[in-house]
């Protein structure tokens, strides 16, 4: 069966339109694929990042710690050497 030229020439606009919405769903979709790739990426980043702040923090306040209670044995001994000798023997 042969269609008039009229609707054949409608119906291959409609499918040219047709061909050219898919084309662009399918750009898009490559596009959001891409996007997804890098957010999780980034996401991962993020979450890594948050853990080795998180260390950080930890080791940190061992470190502060550690510090504290090294002065307060250097002081300690500061006094018992001078012993109110004012650093004489």
């Amino acid at each position: 069966m042969e269609l008039e030229p009229a609707v054949e020439k409608r119906f291959r606009r409609i499918e040219a339109i047709l061909l050219e919405t898919a084309e662009g769903h399918r750009q898009a979709k490559l596009r959001m694929d891409d996007f997804d790739k890098k957010l999780q990426a980034t996401r991962k980043l993020v979450e890594d990042g948050t853990k080795f702040v998180s260390r950080l923090s930890v080791e940190n306040r061992q470190l502060s710690r550690e510090v504290r209670e090294v002065s307060q044995i250097q002081k300690a001994m500061l006094r018992s050497n001078t012993n109110g000798k004012n650093g004489h023997s």
